[in-house]
């Protein structure tokens, strides 16, 4: 398994699986991740269930991030949860055939993403 660094971050990622729970989050879900070498990141996912609102459908955030053993740090500046603004989100991190998962407990339960290269 490849080390987790910041130079294998660095990037744009494309989403390829979202869970909570191990339930698939919304229906066909799209997403961007971007890990910059001056140390910024950027997330985008959208999902497209007609179920729920728009604001519902979207996350959005950007600020820095930190590398620290199998942790990433997101450092969040913006957000489309305004609560989320100036919070630190820790993620489990592995990088394995060319795929990174990140994983933590949120307050709607256990959340997986699946990133591709």
């Amino acid at each position: 398994m490849p080390e987790l660094s910041k130079a294998s971050l660095i990037g744009t990622w494309s989403l390829y699986k979202m869970t909570l729970d191990d339930i698939p989050w919304r229906i066909k879900s799209y997403g961007q991740l971007i890990y910059t070498s001056d140390g910024s990141m950027s997330v985008g996912i959208n999902g497209s269930d007609p179920e729920y609102s728009w604001d519902d459908n979207c996350i959005f955030y950007a600020g820095k991030f930190v590398v620290d053993g199998d942790t990433i740090i997101h450092k969040v500046v913006v957000s489309s949860s305004k609560e989320k603004i100036g919070e630190d989100l820790i993620r489990n991190a592995k990088l394995e055939n060319g795929l990174l998962t990140l994983t933590a407990e949120t307050a709607f339960g256990f959340g997986k993403v699946v990133w591709r290269k």
